[in-house]
């Protein structure tokens, strides 16, 4: 369909002290010729996270997308 698009974008940032691996996976869909509805969901991997944080992060986002 010409409407809904899919991605999957994957960063891969090495460090000596930390390696970080994001991946976001969204699903659009376009509503009219100039706004779309967006979900994606976005994983965070950090190898040696700072004191207090998880090794990983995980956020659910909904989206109106206006383009002009």
């Amino acid at each position: 369909n010409d409407n809904v698009k899919l991605s999957c974008d994957t960063t891969v940032l090495y460090a000596d002290v930390s390696t970080q691996v994001t991946n976001s996976l969204a699903l659009t869909a376009a509503l009219s010729d100039a706004l779309s509805a967006r979900i994606s969901f976005d994983v965070r991997h950090d190898t040696e996270p700072p004191m207090g944080f998880e090794q990983t992060d995980t956020a659910t986002r909904f989206s109106l997308v206006y383009g002009f």
